[in-house]
């Protein structure tokens, strides 16, 4: 019966069903006005993205859910689908760190720029962490925008 066809998916972590969220946290947040620029507007593509305009201090902390490959899609600065132009005028991270925050396994990455999807691979830093790894991204530099200074970070998700 129906239980037949839905119980392989419902055990399944890797079915459509089961899309681990990520949980995210930055001590540094845009506000402009009534708007905040959170760190939670991470986990979207739509929307506003991460922001701050504090770079010495920028820091994302992010709890990834451990699995065998851990792939993240990072889209970096300001990708609006009808105002592309925020892409430029907005700063984007160039250099980052990647750290596990338990085991201080870290990666470097120097990211693109550009406004389209750069997949990172994090499995060799968060092997053997149980289920759950906080990972801390540290903005080392960043690509200046052209009009703001803010730094944006559209999305970070699981690939």
């Amino acid at each position: 019966g129906l239980a037949e066809i839905l119980l392989p998916y419902i055990l399944c972590k890797e079915s459509s069903f089961f899309k681990p969220e990520l949980k995210y946290t930055s001590a540094t947040e845009l506000r402009e006005g009534n708007i905040i620029y959170y760190a939670e507007n991470l986990k979207t593509l739509e929307g506003n993205p991460w922001a701050t305009d504090k770079m010495e201090s920028a820091e994302i902390f992010i709890d990834v859910p451990v699995k065998s490959n851990v792939n993240l899609a990072f889209y970096n600065g300001f990708q609006h689908p009808t105002k592309k132009y925020l892409y430029d005028y907005n700063s984007r991270a160039k250099d980052i760190l990647i750290v596990n925050v338990s085991n201080k396994k870290s990666k470097s990455i120097c990211l693109k720029d550009i406004p389209e999807k750069q997949v990172i691979d994090i499995t060799d830093i968060i092997m053997n962490e149980g289920e759950v790894a906080k990972i801390k991204i540290q903005i080392g530099s960043v690509y200046s925008g052209s009009k703001y200074k803010d730094l944006c970070i559209q999305s970070i998700l699981l690939n």
